[in-house]
């Protein structure tokens, strides 16, 4: 008897707190799951399963790991991973205005 195969394939589209986690490491650079979950006014316990969701399927790395005031253990800082640029919206991945745009 074989095993179970996983299907492979696109998956569930990604939902409203892993588009937006994606977004703000991208416009702010790494941060830790806590200033995250502060930023998007989340739980900490949702950011941190979210961004261990991305980091299992590549959209996210831990960049570093840092100490904080606030931990009495290293946190990981996360960022996005040059895989998951292709998957953010254009709008989000060029943050200058257009010269157009300000005139």
């Amino acid at each position: 008897m074989k095993g179970i195969q996983r299907r492979i394939g696109p998956g569930r589209p990604r939902g409203q707190v892993s588009r937006e986690i994606l977004v703000v490491l991208r416009r702010n650079g790494p941060m830790t799951a806590r200033e995250l979950a502060l930023y998007l006014q989340l739980t900490v316990n949702v950011a941190e399963f979210t961004c261990s969701r991305l980091a299992s399927s590549g959209d996210v790395e831990v960049v570093d790991r840092v100490n904080r005031a606030w931990s009495n253990r290293r946190v990981s800082l996360y960022g996005v991973a040059p895989k998951a640029t292709g998957c953010l919206p254009t709008s989000f991945i060029f943050d200058e205005v257009p010269a157009e745009a300000g005139a």
